[in-house]
């Protein structure tokens, strides 16, 4: 835990965060919802793009609250990043860093991940041809338009989508593992940021981006070891699999300010899909929304504990069949159980 001194320190920096944003930048956001020229305002409508959408449809109330929740989460990940650096200083936390494996665990792990991987992406050319209709609404997302790249052409978007088939291919039977593995990371963030470059956000293959960008470091570690080594990827790997769930409760838990069983916008997302749900679980939507949520953030405990990966994975089997069978939602193979194969590896110290 942080010490006293730390702890000082951090409440400091947090009352000068809170007092510099309570008086100066607070009272702007109605000017700058307004359309009135404000301090940084084209640096933020280049890091918010979707702001003038999303004008259209809130109120200024929408906004003025979404600014207090980003300083909040500020606050928080400011302390999280400091018991972090705290734990990361100790002996037991590098002794749980480093999973024992072999090269032929790995091998096999990643021939089956980017088969995996191929499965879910092979249609994305074919969505991005059909994007084409709708090229009036492209507004490039942050990384697409920070890399200058240029709006995709049929002719362009095929190049890219065999550039990256053909490198999960290679990757997935390791040749030139690392070069390969590495050019179907960023051809997978690329093609992915086109995909949300329409005004919509799909947070559907968050973790297999994770998962793709750290990919090429187990292969780096695999060609350096010998017959068993110790792997550190492998151990942030499983992290990543898992990250959906855990940032998917949190969110839900601060967009509704802690009270997410009263929270009228989130229950009501599936309302009329409830009554097929609850004329077999008659149970209130309210507390289903609770029970979703506590469900969803114990995942945190799954890379710490052996016991909790064979209860909350299967049951994250269960629960994506589940929200696909009763409310239409995602596919009964969700691209977050790619993520479940790095646990198929045991420790073999």
């Amino acid at each position: 835990m942080p010490s006293i001194r730390e702890h000082i320190v951090w409440c400091v920096c947090c009352l000068a965060i809170v007092g510099i944003y309570s008086v100066y930048i607070r009272p702007l956001i109605p000017d700058f919802y307004e359309g009135k020229p404000v301090p940084f305002g084209e640096w933020i409508e280049y890091v918010y793009p979707r702001f003038v959408i999303e004008k259209q449809r809130f109120p200024l109330d929408f906004f003025i609250s979404k600014a207090d929740q980003l300083i909040f989460r500020l606050i928080v990940v400011s302390y999280a990043g400091l018991c972090l650096f705290n734990i990361l200083r100790t002996p037991k936390f590098r002794k749980w860093l480093f999973i024992k494996t072999s090269r032929k665990q790995v091998r096999l792990l990643q021939f089956v991940f980017y088969v995996l991987v191929a499965f879910f992406t092979y249609d994305w050319l074919s969505t991005l041809n059909d994007y084409q209709k709708l090229k009036v609404f492209y507004s490039p997302v942050s990384w697409i338009a920070w890399l200058g790249l240029p709006y995709f052409s049929p002719f362009w978007l095929l190049v890219t989508w065999l550039s990256y088939m053909i490198s999960l291919i290679l990757a997935s039977f390791n040749l030139k593992g690392i070069w390969s593995a590495s050019i179907a990371g960023i051809l997978f963030v690329i093609l992915q940021g086109y995909l949300q470059s329409f005004g919509k956000i799909n947070h559907e293959y968050a973790p297999l981006t994770y998962l793709m960008l750290l990919m090429p470091f187990l292969i780096y570690e695999t060609q350096k070891a010998k017959d068993t080594f110790e792997s550190w990827s492998l151990q942030l790997m499983r992290i990543a699999a898992i990250s959906g769930y855990v940032l998917s409760g949190i969110e839900k838990l601060l967009i509704s300010n802690g009270m997410v069983w009263k929270d009228e916008p989130f229950c009501g997302l599936v309302h009329d899909k409830l009554p097929k749900f609850t004329s077999l679980f008659p149970i209130d939507g309210h507390v289903w929304a609770a029970i979703v949520v506590i469900f969803q953030i114990s995942f945190v405990l799954v890379p710490f504990s052996s016991k909790s990966q064979k209860i909350l994975l299967p049951l994250g089997v269960l629960f994506h069949i589940s929200i696909w069978n009763f409310f239409g939602i995602g596919a009964i193979f969700h691209p977050w159980l790619v993520g479940y194969i790095f646990y198929s590896i045991q420790d073999r110290s």
